[in-house]
């Protein structure tokens, strides 16, 4: 798991630009299909727990993305409804169930997915559109 994590897993530099610049409007959360070890050894590792002091993480709460429960536990620990939340997330599935909860939902697009909603391509794009908001 290690010699994965530290040799071949990579992060996006530009995670930590945007999530320094944006710590202070937005209340951050990651929501993850994983394994609690991994989970726990990736956030050390890369330093997320700065940016990411809620995590739900699949095998902790034994549900995954896209089920339902997944977002239901989300939006508990958060203490907040879904319409003060935004959801970004690679998959185009993910994004419609959360969006039933009235979760604002954005395309992080890394697979030039087909999507009607919003989409960005990048951490750049991703601050500029939250910016707008």
């Amino acid at each position: 798991m290690r010699d994965y994590i530290e040799n071949h897993l990579t992060m996006d530099e530009d995670f930590y630009v945007f999530a320094e610049s944006m710590k202070h409007k937005y209340k951050f959360a990651l929501l993850s299909n994983d394994v609690s070890d991994w989970s726990k050894y990736i956030a050390e590792y890369y330093k997320l727990n700065e940016y990411l002091p809620i995590k739900i993480v699949s095998a902790d709460v034994h549900c995954r993305k896209p089920e339902k429960k997944i977002y239901e536990i989300t939006l508990e620990r958060l203490g907040v409804p879904g319409n003060e939340c935004i959801f970004i997330d690679n998959s185009v599935e993910n994004l419609r169930v959360a969006s039933e909860f009235g979760i604002d939902v954005i395309l992080f697009n890394r697979d030039n997915d087909t999507f009607d909603g919003k989409i960005v391509y990048s951490f750049d794009e991703l601050s500029l559109l939250l910016r707008e908001e």
